[in-house]
C-alpha cells in the first residue's frame, strides 16, 4: 500500500481502493473506516455484527458510478468487494434512492409557471421555488420521506466538467442540449419501507408501480386551474404526460399496484438497550482509565 494526506491505496481483490486517514458520521451514526473504489464509499464501524435495525456497513454510490453502469450490476460489483474484504453479507437495507428523468429541449419555465400558478395537483406540503435573481430556475415538492425537486440540469452541470461530459456522452447521445430540465423523485428509507422495498433487487421489481404512484397520485401537473373540491377529474397536462410517460419507458410497466403501508414501530428491545448502555460504560471507563 502507499499513502498521502488523503489516505492509503489498498489492493482489495482486483481493486485498488483508497483507505481514509479517518472515519466520519453518516447519518448520525460513527463509522470508524471509511473506504473509496468502485465509484462507490463505503463506510464501516468498528463493530463485527449490526446493532438492531442499525447496519454495520453502509454504502453510497454516487451519480458518476451509475452513469457508466447499470444498479443491478453496480449492487453485484459493490457486494463482491464487501465480501473480498472478509465480510459476510447477513442483510441488506435501502435506505434512499433517487429516480430522475431528463427532457431535453424543455426549459425549466415550462415546469415553473404552472406550478406557481396553482395548477398542480400534490400531496407533498411543503414547497419552494428557486432562482437566480433573473429568473425561476426550479422547484422542489416535499421535505421529507418524499421529495420532488425539477430544475435546469445544465446549468446544474456546468461547474462540474467531469459529470457534464459523461452527461453528455451517456444521457445526451453525445450531444450537447441548449436546455434540459431534470425531474427528480428522492425517496427515503421510511417511503421505501413502507412500499415493502427492503433491496435493490425489490426496487428493480417495484419501481415502475412506485413511479406510476408518484407521477400519478403524489403529484401532477395540469393544464387547467384545479378545483379542489373534486381534484380527482384533474388528469395530468400534456407536458406531465411526457415526465410518465419517460419514466415508464425506464422503468418498465407497473405489474403491481405500489400500496403504501404504514409501518408501526416495533416495541423497544429492553435487554439490547441495557446492553449498549453497558458497553457505552464499559468503553468511557477504559478510556479514562
Amino acid at each position: 500500500q502507499k499513502g498521502n494526506g488523503k489516505g492509503s491505496l489498498v489492493r482489495i481483490g482486483m481493486v485498488e481502493c483508497l483507505v481514509r486517514p479517518a472515519g466520519g458520521r453518516v447519518g448520525g451514526l460513527y463509522f470508524s473506516w471509511i473506504v473509496e473504489g468502485l465509484g462507490v464509499r463505503i463506510s464501516i464501524m468498528d463493530r463485527g455484527r449490526p446493532f438492531g435495525e442499525t447496519p454495520n456497513v453502509r454504502i453510497h454510490v454516487g451519480a458518476i458510478r451509475l452513469l457508466h453502469e447499470r444498479l443491478d450490476r453496480v449492487h453485484a460489483a459493490t457486494k463482491l468487494l464487501v465480501e473480498e474484504m472478509g465480510c459476510k453479507v447477513v442483510g441488506e437495507k435501502l435506505s434512499r434512492v433517487d429516480a430522475c428523468l431528463d427532457l431535453v429541449g424543455v426549459g425549466v419555465s415550462e415546469f415553473v409557471e404552472p406550478f406557481v400558478r396553482g395548477r398542480c395537483i400534490r400531496r407533498g406540503r411543503k414547497f419552494g421555488v428557486y432562482g437566480d435573481g433573473l429568473s425561476f430556475t426550479g422547484f422542489h415538492v416535499g421535505n421529507g420521506a418524499i421529495r420532488l425537486r425539477i430544475y435546469d440540469k445544465v446549468a446544474e452541470c456546468k461547474g462540474d466538467a467531469v459529470k457534464w461530459d459523461l452527461m453528455v456522452a451517456r444521457v445526451y447521445g453525445g450531444e450537447v442540449p441548449e436546455v434540459a430540465s431534470r425531474v427528480e423523485f428522492q425517496l427515503r428509507r421510511k417511503v421505501l419501507k413502507e412500499c415493502e422495498v427492503e433491496t435493490v433487487a425489490d426496487w428493480m421489481v417495484k419501481r415502475g408501480a412506485i413511479l406510476e404512484y408518484l407521477n400519478r397520485e403524489w403529484f401532477r401537473l395540469t393544464d387547467d386551474d384545479v378545483d379542489r373540491d373534486n381534484s380527482t377529474r384533474f388528469g395530468p397536462s400534456r407536458l406531465w404526460g411526457l415526465v410518465c410517460e419517460g419514466f415508464a419507458t425506464w422503468a418498465g410497466p407497473a405489474f403491481i399496484a405500489a400500496v403504501r403501508t404504514r409501518v408501526k414501530r416495533s416495541a423497544m428491545d429492553i435487554e439490547a438497550l441495557v446492553r449498549q448502555g453497558i458497553g457505552c460504560l464499559t468503553s468511557a471507563a477504559a478510556r479514562r482509565a
